[in-house]
Formats: structure tokens, sequence, C-alpha cells
């Protein structure tokens, strides 16, 4: 089987992460860091899709209207804590 698409893949990610808190202690032998933060961001997917090509078992079979587009576009928010 062989198969062939031609077409584009665009991602943008925007994006800030503020970190109001960075703090290290000392617990002997090993270091603790722990943080929070916040994060504020925008994504940005698009999938276009031009042609497809398939050979399955030597019979070559093309579809070239196979236009085809798909985005997202997703803003996020959100809080955490790492240590």
């Amino acid at each position: 089987m062989d198969l062939k698409v031609d077409g584009h893949f665009q991602k943008y990610d925007f994006g800030i992460r503020f970190q109001p808190l960075e703090v290290d202690y000392q617990l002997g032998w090993f270091t603790i860091s722990p943080r929070f933060y916040a994060t504020l961001g925008y994504r940005y997917t698009a999938w276009d899709l031009d042609d497809i090509h398939i050979d399955i078992s030597g019979m070559n079979i093309s579809s070239e209207s196979a236009d085809f587009s798909m985005n997202s576009k997703v803003g996020y928010f959100g809080v955490g804590y790492s240590f």
C-alpha cells in the first residue's frame, strides 16, 4: 500500500507566563523549588489538504479533488504549581 498526501499544516502558539513566586528550600541533601504561575495565550492551527494518491495492490487510485480545509482557534488561561 502506498499513500501520498499533499497539503499544508500550520500551527502558531503565542503565550505569556507570569511567575510571581520562586523560592528554593534546602532540605538536607536535596532542594525543592516550588513555583506558582499563570499562563495566558492563543493557539491557531490550520490544515489544508490538496490531493490524495492511494495505491492498493497495484491499482493506482487518485483523488485530485480532495480539497479540504480545517482550522482551530483557541484562547486559554491557566494557573499552575510546580515543585
